[in-house]
């Protein structure tokens, strides 16, 4: 369920740690850097709370997103917000599909080794997916590496 159904659907606000206390909330600022800046009573400010609210970091991302949203194939934005399940070409040039790639992976998603080969400089397939749909659309698309 997402973050948005789960909040009108419970009325409970989600929140997220800002950097990593090892409370096995989501992160949003991942590492130790983080950490020592804000996560320490030297760098703490009185009241700072290490917390955000799920939804306004996924809107900022949305809108971070949407920035460059114009540079890259359309269909993985899609993916990384979740309406839809899996994006796959049986070919296509890295500099329209690497910048997608990435967003995806870093929602959680699934890819295939894109570079593989010359994929950089040659193009090569492509897959993206919900990690548990890989086996199912890799094997349908013949891309089992």
């Amino acid at each position: 369920m997402q973050v948005a159904q789960r909040q009108t659907a419970t009325g409970a606000i989600e929140y997220w740690a800002a950097v990593d206390t090892g409370d096995d909330r989501p992160v949003v600022m991942a590492g130790q850097e983080p950490y020592d800046y804000y996560g320490t009573q030297r760098s703490a400010s009185p009241g700072w709370v290490n917390q955000l609210t799920a939804l306004s970091v996924l809107e900022l991302i949305t809108v971070d997103l949407a920035a460059g949203g114009d540079f890259i194939t359309p269909t993985p934005l899609l993916l990384v917000h979740g309406r839809t399940d899996a994006y796959c070409e049986l070919h296509i040039n890295s500099w329209d599909v690497l910048a997608g790639l990435l967003l995806i992976q870093e929602a959680g998603g699934w890819t295939n080794d894109f570079l593989a080969g010359d994929g950089l400089r040659r193009g090569n397939p492509v897959l993206g997916c919900t990690p548990a749909l890989k086996d199912i659309v890799a094997e349908a698309m013949d891309l089992r590496r």
